[in-house]
């Protein structure tokens, strides 16, 4: 490879990523300005369909260093923020603002690091059972369908895991304040805090397991 040279425009019809079947990643109509030239792949003007939306950017690598080593640059808008957060396309949501930039060496997805942003369009909070069951402990706080403002997430990549810095939805009186980690093995650590005003605040008893 190191004496091969090669440009021009690259296209996949379909290019799928993962550890196994159930976190696979899937993107389509894959295409991209091609070079390759001195040991050093580069593909330029990524332009992908997800089940996200559009996603676009850049992907280099050094493929005659032992191991490879890679970085990736990759932006999206007006995706769909449910599928992102793998909660499904739920209606109300507003559409997000993606960015990330990553590299890594070698085949072990413990040595990709990098970080991110996720601006969340405002829209109206979905029906879904985790906002339900904050419901049912607060009593009479209604937040399915309640409105919220548009939020930014932070995150770094680091040591196998996706660590998400503190952030904060604001829908009408009620703030909800997330933080954790997502294992790319799947296990997760989330902590969800909720400020809301004491007024007429009815906190209901958690049954004991």
């Amino acid at each position: 490879l190191a004496g091969t040279s090669l440009t021009g425009e690259a296209r996949f019809a379909e290019v799928v990523t993962a550890d196994t079947e159930e976190s696979a990643t899937q993107a389509t109509d894959v295409r991209g300005q091609l070079e390759l030239a001195n040991g050093r792949f580069q593909l330029r003007e990524i332009e992908m369909k997800t089940p996200q939306g559009v996603l676009q950017g850049e992907l280099a690598a050094d493929v005659a260093a032992e191991p490879l080593t890679y970085s990736l640059d990759l932006h999206g808008d007006a995706l769909s923020t449910g599928v992102l957060l793998g909660i499904g396309d739920l209606r109300g949501l507003g559409t997000s603002t993606f960015k990330l930039q990553a590299a890594g060496e070698g085949a072990d997805p413990a040595r990709i690091a990098g970080g991110g942003s996720l601006t969340v369009g405002g829209g109206e909070l979905p029906d879904h059972p985790a906002l339900a069951q904050v419901e049912q402990l607060l009593g009479n706080v209604t937040l399915i369908g309640t409105g919220y403002e548009a939020f930014p997430v932070t995150f770094d990549i680091r040591s196998h895991r996706v660590n998400v810095a503190p952030c904060t939805l604001r829908a009408g009186p009620v703030a909800l304040s997330l933080s954790g980690w997502v294992d790319f093995d799947g296990p997760l650590e989330m902590e969800l805090t909720v400020l809301t005003p004491r007024e007429g605040l009815k906190i209901k008893e958690i049954p004991a397991e």
